[in-house]
């Protein structure tokens, strides 16, 4: 949704916060700022009748906002006017008041279930956006001299030089949110009107889901677990970015993990860490390199490999060869669907002969937005009147039984292969969306968005 006018303006939640809230809401009006005579408002209302509900002199100003924006800047007013009150003490009291505006804004960010928060400035304001599930939504504008107290501070937070403002950084840090440890990752980019800053909230609670938490069909379920079973050959799970690959990859993790097995994970970065698991990054700058690591992975003597992303036929090659030595491979790979999976491994030269011995599962999935539990889809407080909260997986899963084999071993090509799966009654991914649809989970808007969306 964009804002059409209010992006203009600081939000004096103060201000709002003076009248009452129960009568802002119901007649959809946002005091935006005052002089000596009038109070300036958004609103759908004349004047007049503000000026009534409000018992003072109004003028209202243009706008283009719909109900569900009114809702959204009026929702949680006590909250906001808090990291406006500690904005404007942070100019003034620097070290007290900007780490408790750091924080609140932490732990706002951490209670709502935002993925990232990325903090800007252009010539008129500082403003903050937060990520929640997979969409960015403009949240608060700030006097522009806050921004680079606010980069100084996370900069020290990752120990990073708060000086360096031509070059990119990365870091990270822990705080203690809600009596939990939360890591976040820091990056910093320069722009033409300075930095912009973005910070990755993440938070262990999205890795300890299990395949039906993250919305796993029983189909799907049951054939994941299958394969899992084995003790060797290659599981992929495959769609575009922001699909929820890696999230699926940690919960098949979560079901192998053992102090009996090995399990390394080649990673770009380490975001979590996991108990039982050899986790390497890599880093370019000391050349430990995505194929040094792969090259020399298999000294180390895995049950179990993970790999962040198959990029080309030297990692594919590798992990063919991992699999046939015993190894069961977990990766991820950039296609649209299961058969184009197929194609995809062909154009990186994969031998007809180890596609057939290796590919074991194909996992192809996307994510759609939830609705709302709270209000059914209609839009309220819990939601941020978005109408939606959270977001689950759709899929398609391809276990490769002993015909499948044989059409990879015969270089049969996807539309073949399609044929055979509707033949089958293959569940495809558009079948399990319109499951989710019938079951009231999502809506068809949400389902067509998400796969009309190109990688």
């Amino acid at each position: 949704m964009i804002m059409c006018e209010i992006d203009k303006y600081i939000l004096n939640y103060k201000l709002i916060q003076s009248f009452n809230s129960d009568i802002l809401i119901k007649n959809l009006i946002i005091p935006i700022y005052k002089d000596d005579l009038f109070t300036f408002c958004f609103s759908v209302l004349q004047e007049k009748e503000i000026s009534q509900l409000l018992n003072t002199p109004v003028k209202t100003l243009d706008h283009d906002l719909i109900e569900e924006d009114f809702l959204f800047y009026l929702n949680e007013i006590e909250v906001k006017e808090k990291l406006y009150s500690l904005s404007i003490s942070s100019l003034f009291e620097e070290h007290k008041s900007i780490n408790n505006f750091i924080y609140s804004l932490l732990t706002y960010a951490n209670n709502s279930s935002v993925s990232d928060i990325h903090f800007d400035v252009n010539e008129q304001f500082f403003y903050i956006r937060f990520r929640i599930d997979g969409r960015l939504k403009h949240y608060f504008n700030f006097d522009k001299k806050l921004f680079l107290i606010v980069s100084s501070v996370l900069k020290l937070y990752c120990k990073e030089d708060i000086t360096q403002l031509r070059k990119p950084l990365n870091g990270r840090f822990t705080k203690s949110i809600n009596n939990k440890e939360v890591d976040f990752r820091f990056s910093s980019m320069p722009t033409i009107f300075g930095e912009s800053l973005v910070l990755r909230i993440l938070n262990k609670a999205n890795i300890s889901k299990n395949l039906k938490e993250l919305g796993f069909s029983n189909h799907s379920h049951n054939l994941i677990k299958k394969s899992l079973t084995l003790s060797s050959g290659i599981i992929l799970v495959t769609g575009p970015t922001g699909s929820g690959k890696t999230t699926s990859l940690y919960a098949m993790l979560n079901i192998l993990k053992s102090l009996n097995k090995k399990i390394i994970t080649i990673e770009d970065p380490v975001e979590y860490r996991l108990d039982y698991i050899q986790q390497v990054e890599i880093n370019e700058k000391i050349n430990l390199t995505y194929h040094e690591i792969l090259k020399n992975i298999l000294r180390q003597d895995p049950d179990i490999i993970l790999i962040g992303e198959i990029r080309d036929e030297e990692a594919l090659n590798i992990a063919m060869q991992a699999s046939l030595t015993g190894h069961l491979v977990l990766a991820t790979l950039h296609t649209n669907s299961t058969c184009d999976t197929i194609n995809r491994l062909k154009d990186l030269n994969a031998p007809s002969y180890l596609l057939a011995n290796t590919l074991k599962t194909i996992v192809s999935q996307r994510l759609v937005l939830k609705k709302c539990e709270v209000c059914l889809g209609k839009g309220c407080a819990s939601c941020n009147y978005t109408k939606y909260k959270n977001r689950e997986v759709i899929s398609e899963t391809l276990y490769i039984n002993e015909e499948i084999a044989d059409f990879l071993l015969n270089n049969k090509d996807s539309s073949f292969i399609k044929k055979y799966l509707h033949s089958k009654g293959f569940v495809f991914m558009e079948e399990d969306a319109n499951n989710k649809i019938r079951n009231n989970k999502t809506t068809w808007e949400e389902v067509n968005n998400v796969l009309n969306q190109e990688l």
